[in-house]
Order: structure tokens, then C-alpha cells, then sequence
């Protein structure tokens, strides 16, 4: 069975950040972003072997308040299958309401 390294060609600094979070003994939240077209959804699914709690790929061609909103709707949808639903709607709607102030 190949390793990771040996998958994700040119990844070290990727890989040794990874490595950390998923040693710790903490829950962790990776945010990945960049570029389109460079691999960062190859990374993290070949990474985490297509394991993790929640997972979201951000929309094309939209814009921040878009994404916000999917991120809030797409967090509340996973929640309600792991914790209390209203504590992750109120602070899903929070996080969007915070950012939504620079819409104005």
C-alpha cells in the first residue's frame, strides 16, 4: 500500500501540518483554500482517506455571501446529525450574521 508522501508529490509542508492536526488530542477545523485547479480537495481527501466529520467545498463563482451562506447551511445540515440542532443553527446564523455586516 502506498503512503501519503507517496501520493502527494510536493506536499511536505502540507503533510507536516496535517500530520499535527490529526495527532492532536483536540477537535481540529481545516480550512483549505487557493488557487482553482492545484489540488487542495486531492490533498485532503487523499490525506484524511475521505474520513472527517464535515466537509464542504466552497462554490464556483459566487461570492461571500454566498459561501457564507452555504458554510452556515451545510454546517447546521451536519450538526443535526451529531450535536443539538439548535446550538449549531444559533451559532451557524451568528457566524453568517457577523460576516454579513460588511455587506452593508
Amino acid at each position: 500500500m502506498e503512503q501519503v508522501q507517496d501520493i502527494l508529490i510536493g506536499r511536505e509542508a502540507e503533510i507536516k501540518q496535517l500530520d499535527a492536526i490529526a495527532s492532536s488530542k483536540e477537535a481540529e477545523f481545516v480550512v483549505v483554500y487557493g488557487r482553482r485547479r492545484v489540488g487542495k480537495t486531492f490533498l485532503v481527501n487523499t490525506y484524511f482517506n475521505d474520513k472527517y466529520a464535515f466537509k464542504l467545498t466552497g462554490l464556483a463563482r459566487k461570492g461571500k455571501r454566498e459561501q457564507l451562506a452555504n458554510f452556515a447551511t451545510s454546517l447546521t445540515r451536519c450538526a443535526c446529525n451529531l450535536w443539538s440542532f439548535s446550538y449549531f443553527t444559533k451559532l451557524s446564523y451568528q457566524m453568517f450574521l457577523n460576516e454579513h455586516a460588511d455587506f452593508h
